[in-house]
């Protein structure tokens, strides 16, 4: 219902229905359409309901990014726009540890981080922020993390995604 009258969308929900693998977990994740949009906003508004329906999914990609992850140390970066308040927040909170209650997508290319950040328009109480995070797979124990770039719609986006749930301790 909530797609009606969207081609495109009742389109990708017909070829969702009938070629949804788990293999191919990944791929549905970073193609922008519904399944994306809709499991995204249910993570960030803890829609208990909808994470619930997506349980098998979320399962699916925790599975390809154990099965993918990361063998080497990365240098990964991630550009977000973030309150004011928010930031305060992150700035009060060094050397604590923080938990990320989404998928967390970032990337290997610097540049392209910071690319998103000039494309975003800077509004009151908003501040462009660029993450640095160096991840460590010896120190990962339940929530993986993997380049997804072979298993993604965007293949040369150079996409890290770590599971829902990682924990990273904040430096500065």
């Amino acid at each position: 219902q909530q797609y009606q009258g969207n081609s495109a969308e009742l389109s990708n929900l017909r070829e969702f229905r009938e070629d949804y693998s788990s293999e191919k977990a990944l791929w549905w994740y970073t193609r922008e359409s519904f399944f994306y949009k809709t499991l995204n906003a249910a993570l960030r508004n803890q829609n208990i309901h909808i994470i619930f329906l997506f349980r098998g999914f979320i399962s699916d990609i925790h599975r390809q990014l154990e099965a993918y992850q990361a063998d080497d140390t990365l240098r990964v970066y991630r550009s977000q726009m973030i309150s004011s308040n928010e930031l305060e927040t992150l700035r009060q909170s060094c050397d604590q540890f923080i938990s990320i209650n989404s998928f967390f997508s970032t990337s290997i290319d610097k540049k392209k981080a910071l690319s998103f950040l000039n494309s975003c328009d800077v509004g009151d109480n908003i501040e462009p922020v660029l993450f640095e995070i160096v991840a460590n797979p010896a120190l990962v124990t339940s929530k993986p993390f993997a380049d997804v770039s072979p298993y993604s719609e965007f293949t040369d986006e150079s996409e890290v995604l770590f599971m829902l749930g990682s924990i990273f301790r904040l430096q500065n």
